[in-house]
């Protein structure tokens, strides 16, 4: 499917992070039906290494042999371990 045809109606984590990349702004709103509720940027969904927070450092310096992306979240994972050669 391209990003054109999502339908904002059964997409609405892609349309929030679709938003911010294309023009810096969109909030996530996650309700949960444990009654969980929060409201966050989606800034940190394209942060570079240097600016992740530390227990994701740690665990991409586990990392050894190919990574599958398992689609969640805009890849930014997967991006940096591609550009190591392990992705």
């Amino acid at each position: 499917m391209l990003i054109a045809d999502m339908d904002p109606m059964k997409d609405a984590f892609g349309q929030a992070i679709l938003a911010y990349f294309k023009r810096g702004d969109s909030y996530l709103i996650i309700e949960r039906d444990d009654g969980y509720f929060d409201a966050n940027d989606p800034k940190s969904y394209f942060s570079e290494y240097k600016d992740w927070p530390d227990h994701h450092k740690r665990a991409t310096r586990l990392v050894d042999g190919r990574v599958l992306d398992v689609g969640c979240g805009p890849g930014r994972h997967s991006l940096y371990l591609q550009r190591k050669g392990l992705a």
